[in-house]
Parts: structure tokens; sequence; C-alpha cells
């Protein structure tokens, strides 16, 4: 995912594809938008949000029948904030238990994993949702970018 090396693409451009072929695949509109350089991001970071973006947007899709997603990444020297949003039929989000109680017995990488991804990197993970309000995930992360 972090190398340019031999033409392969840069994690980023694997993001953009896998969020295009899904939506094209379940006619759901994904925007992304990315503040600040993400080449600059350690390949640790990388990987991490690459797999929470790619979760994200399918459980919006899965579970939550989201037919427009919004995913916003802002990269600062210090930190790096992910916001997704989707207006998908929601969930109680209140019911989640601390240290993320499995809410997708099917297996996939889950709200629980996320959320230990985020605090196993010195970060934080929310998520809110509301039966028919759709959901809204912001990790935040610390992060020294070189100067």
């Amino acid at each position: 995912l972090s190398s340019r090396k031999g033409g392969a693409p840069t994690w980023m451009a694997s993001v953009k594809s896998h969020l295009h072929m899904l939506s094209r695949l379940n006619e759901v509109q994904i925007e992304l938008s990315i503040t600040g350089d993400h080449h600059t991001l350690p390949y640790l970071y990388q990987k991490m949000l690459y797999r929470v973006i790619s979760e994200s947007a399918g459980n919006a899709i899965r579970h939550g029948l989201a037919k427009h997603i919004n995913v916003s990444l802002v990269i600062h020297p210090q930190r790096v904030k992910l916001v997704i949003t989707d207006d998908g039929i929601g969930f109680e989000a209140d019911k989640i238990t601390a240290g993320g109680e499995a809410l997708q017995p099917e297996g996939g990488l889950g709200l629980g994993n996320m959320e230990y991804l985020a605090k196993s990197m010195g970060g934080e993970f929310d998520v809110t949702s509301g039966i028919g309000c759709g959901t809204e995930l912001v990790l935040t992360i610390p992060v020294q970018l070189g100067s």
C-alpha cells in the first residue's frame, strides 16, 4: 500500500479505486475529500486508515442501506482525522458496549476492532448514530510527520 516503486499505486489510489468500485457495484454515491499530504503518512497509518475506510463504507452499504457516503480525511502534522458519514438507516449506537462488543457476528472488521485499532495507536474513535438518522464515525490519531 505504501510503495510507488515499479509503478505500484499509492495507498490513496487504492482507497479511491476501492470506493469507486463500491459506488458502482452498489449504486451508492461516495464522496472523498482529502486535506493535507497523504504521502507523508507512515505505512502503519496508511494500512489502518485503508482498513477503516473500507470497512466503514461496506458497513454503510450492507447494514445501513446508505445511498450517500462522505469520507473526509484531514492530515495535520500532529494528527489525522477521519470522518465518515452516511444517510443509512442508522442503529442504536448507545447499545454498543465499552470495548466494542461485536455488532457484526458475520466476522467483519467491526466497530469494536476499528475502535481497538484507533486506541492502539493512541487515538480516539467515536460513532454517532440513531434509528433513521444515518451514522457518523470519527477517528482521530496522533502522528508525527517529518518537516
